[in-house]
């Protein structure tokens, strides 16, 4: 954007210092998608080697979670494709776990720049990157990014469950309240939950890479989608509202004081199976158990 449209905007802008915030943080991430992976990529990916499914493991300081994934999706997923794990992991100590766990499983293994953002704006500019220096370069017919601590259970396909183009759990915006975050189902907006999503590359490939943001998206004064709403401009917009792609439910599993999804549930989208929380990013009662 022109300097002097981003000043004429400011200058408009009934809340400036937001706008500013604002501005900063796409100046912040900018920068950080021009930055270079500390591996070479044709170190990365077998010479010419194209798959027709991507799938993109965000990684975070979870080794044990990255191998157990990993063996369950060569054994489960049946689609032809290309298992990459892109680590955006902050100690350094996991990142070469990490490494070697892929080397040991001949998985691809990149890792994600140093990443200037935190929670969940450091995931999605670390589905930004892979996306802008991955994905892009390599073109496969469809990819996807998953979380770490979600595993198929069983034989299952990406493939052959999209819709439209995209699969995966359909998300409404949230709206805060004194509770916690509360889900707006009747709203017009939607999203897919990063932990699982997936798009035919041709959906986002025409569109300028830095408009196609991951970032949670505010739709209202009072909601807001969560991580890689922002792709509600550039993608979902122009989707009739799916209602449902991947099956949901949850399931408790133990009781703790804190009795939340974070520490007493685990999930299921589909065939897969997720573990919310292994790295411990929300505080929880006997976390390793």
């Amino acid at each position: 954007m022109p300097y002097n449209t981003i000043l004429k905007a400011w200058l408009r802008s009934s809340r400036p210092a937001q706008l500013l915030l604002k501005i900063a943080r796409y100046v912040l991430l900018f920068f950080f998608l021009q930055a270079k992976s500390r591996a070479k990529m044709k170190d990365i990916f077998p010479a010419n080697e194209r798959s027709s499914l991507d799938v993109i493991t965000i990684a975070f300081n979870n080794s044990k979670a990255i191998e157990w994934q990993i063996l369950l999706i060569k054994k489960h997923l049946k689609d032809a494709h290309m298992h990459i794990i892109g680590d955006n992991s902050n100690l350094s100590e996991q990142q070469k776990e990490i490494s070697l766990i892929c080397r040991k499983h001949g998985i691809c293994y990149v890792p994600i720049p140093t990443n200037p953002f935190r929670k969940s704006n450091s995931h999605a500019a670390a589905m930004h990157w892979m996306y802008k220096n991955i994905v892009l370069p390599r073109y496969p017919r469809v990819f996807g990014f998953i979380d770490h601590d979600i595993f198929p259970t069983r034989p299952c396909s990406v493939v052959g469950r999209l819709k439209n183009g995209i699969y995966g759990r359909v998300l409404p915006p949230y709206s805060s309240s004194d509770s916690g975050e509360v889900a707006v189902n009747d709203s017009p907006y939607w999203s897919l939950w990063a932990g699982l999503c997936f798009f035919k590359t041709e959906l986002l490939s025409d569109k300028s890479v830095y408009r196609t943001l991951f970032f949670p998206k505010k739709v209202t004064s009072t909601m807001h989608l969560d991580t890689a709403g922002s792709l509600w401009n550039s993608v979902f917009k122009a989707m009739p509202h799916p209602v449902e792609i991947a099956h949901y439910s949850y399931h408790r599993f133990r009781k703790t004081e804190c009795g939340n999804i974070h520490s007493d549930y685990y999930e299921m989208v589909d065939d897969w199976l997720h573990i919310g929380n292994l790295s411990n990013w929300a505080a929880t009662p006997d976390a390793v158990e």
